[in-house]
């Protein structure tokens, strides 16, 4: 691999550098890697990546936009592609200042394409990983047509509209992205397919009046499908933690097949009554087929924990499925501005369009009702036992996450699985059966000491609870030594 080293300089002598960087026209140009040395690089022209371009920096490089930088027009990248398609790409370490504040050539106004960072169009193959983007007027990445992504470890702040925008893209990763919202969406996807999102960290902000997740399937003729939405922690937003729209669309097999799991969603759906936007909350659906929600905690929102229903705009088909099962909804609140049956965990208000299978689902302390239009199979309407203030582990007898004993088991915690964020995770809470049968003098007799064994370790810890007269002591993990303390 060939490498050019760049000291700070402008995005001019940056395109200098590109223009002999990768491949152009499949010919291998000078060089295949630019490494950035520490230090400020002031942007104030438009630059174009080739295909197999690696690009990596020092700590400490900042690629800031010039103060009043001139216009470059809607849906002009700051870095953009010098062919039609591009592959290959390997793009990591870069911090950019959009300098936002400083543009007083461009409209202020989010949304219309002004200062997009990275726009892509036609890329497969690449990985945009460890930057940092802030203080922007746009899109921090805005791709169509893309297959083979992975955006991982990057951080956002203070962007101008959404930090990562995806359109007709398949076979995309999210990962380990950390987001502080401002004007729009965090992650936003418009009909694509196979996309994977999780171990992601979305704050939302008073600035941002939008979803942190949106995925959207609202143009005739496109279709969405097979996405996975995991292991993520959202809280403090405005519009919903995750939106799903397929407006305007009859045709059910457009939008359909979608995982939401396993994520914590904490305080979000706090938008102003003054937009009139009722539909607020944890997880908002509409318009989309065959969806599964499960194993998610979902505490504190405003509006519905999950609700069936429109946010913006509604669907034009009928016959959708949802399952939700296993789930966690707490302390859910009336929104600001109420809708029907505003404060309930479980909200079909589209019963006419959508049949709902819902099973074993804790919804407790709700400020209206349990659960709207919704039956739900084995519900458990019961304290689920939260181990903290802010710490949504769960309790148990046989200890939760990392390896604290409680007093009592929450009633979410099974021999199989657990309802919530922590399933099948290494942070699931420890089952304990219920204790044996037996009083401890019939398992103790007249011995003067015993060493019971039992089927499992848990098995072990839950007959020791029972015998707490006692001291005892674990021989192994499937054994436990007792000893009364009268004899």
């Amino acid at each position: 691999m060939t490498t050019l080293t760049l000291k700070p300089g402008t995005s001019t002598g940056i395109q200098k550098a590109l223009a002999k960087t990768g491949t152009l026209n499949g010919v291998p140009l000078q060089y295949d890697q630019i490494h950035f040395t520490k230090g400020t690089y002031t942007i104030n022209s438009l630059m174009y990546l080739n295909s197999n371009t690696k690009l990596t920096c020092d700590s400490g490089v900042i690629w800031k936009l010039a103060d009043n930088c001139i216009n470059f027009g809607e849906q002009v990248p700051i870095l953009g592609q010098k062919e039609e398609s591009i592959k290959g790409l390997d793009i990591s370490g870069i911090e950019y200042n959009g300098n936002y504040s400083k543009q007083l050539k461009t409209p202020d106004d989010h949304g219309i394409g002004f200062g997009n960072f990275i726009g892509l169009k036609n890329v497969s193959d690449s990985v945009f990983h460890q930057m940092y983007i802030h203080d922007t007027e746009g899109d921090g990445f805005r791709i169509e047509n893309g297959t083979n992504l992975d955006f991982a470890y990057n951080r956002g702040s203070m962007g101008g509209h959404d930090f990562y925008h995806l359109f007709k893209c398949s076979n995309v990763q999210f990962y380990n992205n950390l987001v502080d919202m401002r004007a729009n969406n965090a992650i936003r996807v418009r009909s694509s397919n196979n996309i994977y999102i999780y171990d992601n960290v979305i704050n939302g902000t008073t600035l941002a009046y939008a979803p942190a997740i949106q995925l959207e399937n609202i143009v005739a003729s496109c279709t969405s499908s097979n996405i996975y939405i995991f292991n993520n922690l959202i809280k403090g937003t405005l519009g919903p933690a995750i939106w799903m729209t397929g407006q305007g669309i009859k045709d059910t097999n457009a939008a359909k097949n979608v995982l939401i799991s396993n994520n914590l969603i904490l305080n979000c759906g706090k938008m102003p009554a003054a937009t009139k936007k009722s539909g607020v909350g944890g997880i908002v659906l509409d318009g989309w087929d065959n969806v599964r929600i499960e194993y998610n905690t979902i505490d504190g929102c405003f509006g519905y924990g999950i609700m069936i229903g429109e946010y913006i705009g509604t669907s034009s088909g009928t016959g959708y499925k949802a399952v939700i099962r296993r789930n966690i909804i707490t302390n859910t609140k009336p929104a600001l501005y109420k809708g029907n049956a505003s404060g309930t965990g479980i909200c079909n208000l589209l019963d006419s369009k959508f049949i709902i299978e819902a099973d074993c689902n804790c919804v407790w302390n709700n400020a209206a009702l349990a659960r709207y239009m919704v039956n739900d199979d084995n519900a458990i309407d019961k304290d689920p036992c939260y181990a903290g203030s802010g710490n949504y582990h769960l309790k148990s007898i046989g200890g939760h996450y990392p390896n604290i004993i409680d007093d009592v088991s929450s009633p979410c915690v099974f021999e199989e699985y657990e309802l919530g964020r922590y399933d099948n995770t290494k942070e699931a809470s420890v089952y304990c059966p219920p204790p044996s049968n037996l009083t401890p003098d019939e398992i103790i007799g007249d011995s003067a000491a015993v060493i019971i064994l039992c089927s499992s370790r848990n098995d072990a810890i839950a007959l020791s609870k029972a015998l707490n007269d006692s001291e005892y002591l674990e021989t192994g993990q499937e054994a436990m030594f007792y000893l009364p303390k009268d004899k």
